[in-house]
C-alpha cells in the first residue's frame, strides 16, 4: 500500500503526519505501530522523524479530522504531544486551505482529540504560531520524605548529575519527571542525563516515563523577547531545558515536557496564575506556556518539511 504523507516539526521535534480514513484505522494503524522504528530511522534507512500522526476522517471528501493517533518511533502510542499536536494543526489548515475554506469560515479553534480526549489548537501572530490548550496538569512534589526519592538520587549519584532545586512527578495526559535547577546541564555532555532516564523507566511499576532537566535563564534573551513580540505575548521567566520522551528518547524539543516544566516551576514558586508566560528553550527551539484558570496554553512554531509516500 502506498502512503502519502507530509513532514513536518515543531522546534525540531519532527513527525510524518498522514491522513486516512476511519474504513483503513484497523489495516494502516497497527501497520505503521510495526514498522514505525523503521520507518523513523535516522540512520539513512528511514524517513528519520521522533514519531508518526495519523489523521482520521470519515470519508475522502471530508476535510477535517476526527481523531489524532500519535505513535512513537517505537511503535507505541501517546496520548498526549504538544508539538505534534501543533504539526496536526497546520496540515489541517494546510488542506483547508487548499480546498478554498476562507479563515473567515474557520472557527476560532480547531478541535482534535486524541484517544477520546479534545484538544483546542489556533493561531498565534502573523509567523504560523499555533497555540494548544493542553488542559489541566497534576503536579506531585517528590521531596526528601518521598518514598521514591531515595531510589532517584540513588540514580543520580550514579549517573554523576548533582541533585537538583527540585524534583517533580507531572501528569499532563502523559506522566513526566521533572528536575529544576540542575546547574551541571550540559548541552555538550548530555551521556549522564541518558543514563539518568533510562534508569528510572521502571521505577515505582512505571511503564515507561518522560524525563526533563531544566536551569532558568536570564529572562532578557534576544530570541524569545523576539518570538514574544510577533505573538504580542509577555514572557515573565525563561527556561533552558533537555527532554528526554518515552518510546523515542532525546528529542529537540516536547510540547508537553514545556507544559510539564512550566507547571513544576510554577508549584515550587508558589507563584499562582499569571497573564505572563513561560519560555521554555529546547535544543530545537524556544516554546511558550501560559497557565490560566488552572489550563495550560502552550505556543510554538510548526513548519511543513516536505512531502512524499512510502510503501507499508
Amino acid at each position: 500500500m502506498l502512503l502519502e504523507f507530509e513532514k513536518w516539526h515543531g522546534c525540531k521535534n519532527d513527525f510524518l503526519v498522514t491522513w486516512i480514513q476511519r474504513t483503513d484505522t484497523d489495516l494502516i494503524v497497527p501497520s505503521l505501530q510495526r514498522q514505525a522504528a523503521r520507518i523513523c530511522n535516522r540512520d539513512g534507512s528511514g524517513i528519520a522523524a521522533d514519531g508518526i500522526l495519523i489523521l482520521i476522517t470519515k470519508d475522502r471528501r471530508e476535510t477535517y479530522p476526527e481523531e489524532l493517533i500519535v505513535i512513537n518511533s517505537d511503535g507505541s502510542l501517546a496520548k498526549n504531544c504538544g508539538n505534534g499536536l501543533r504539526c496536526a494543526a497546520r496540515s489541517v489548515l494546510r488542506k483547508l486551505d487548499a480546498t478554498g475554506t476562507s479563515t473567515r469560515d474557520l472557527p476560532p479553534a480547531l478541535e482534535i482529540p486524541i484517544q477520546g480526549r479534545p484538544f483546542w489548537c489556533k493561531v498565534f501572530g502573523t509567523k504560523g504560531f499555533i497555540g494548544v490548550d493542553m488542559g489541566l496538569a497534576s503536579v506531585e512534589a517528590i521531596g526528601s520524605g518521598h518514598g521514591l526519592r531515595k531510589m532517584l538520587d540513588d540514580a543520580l549519584t550514579k549517573s554523576k548529575l548533582v541533585q537538583p532545586n527540585g524534583i517533580y512527578k507531572v501528569d499532563v495526559g502523559n506522566p513526566h519527571l521533572v528536575l529544576l535547577g540542575v546547574e551541571n546541564l550540559d548541552l555538550k555532555n548530555i551521556a549522564p542525563f541518558v543514563a539518568f532516564a533510562n534508569a528510572i523507566q521502571k521505577l515505582d511499576g512505571w511503564d515507561g516515563i518522560n524525563v526533563h532537566m531544566a536551569v532558568q535563564l536570564d529572562r532578557n534573551e534576544p530570541a524569545v523577547t523576539s518570538a514574544a513580540k510577533s505573538m504580542n505575548i509577555p514572557v515573565e521567566q525563561i527556561w533552558n531545558a533537555i527532554p528526554w520522551e518515552r518510546g523515542v528518547g532525546l528529542t529537540q524539543a516536547c510540547g508537553s515536557g514545556a507544559v510539564a516544566i512550566a507547571a513544576a516551576i510554577e508549584t515550587q514558586d508558589n507563584m499562582g496564575e499569571s497573564s505572563a508566560w513561560s519560555a521554555i528553550r529546547m535544543p530545537g527551539g524556544d516554546l511558550f506556556v501560559q497557565i490560566t484558570e488552572g489550563n495550560h496554553m502552550l505556543a510554538g512554531p510548526a513548519a511543513l518539511t516536505f512531502t512524499g509516500s512510502l510503501e507499508i
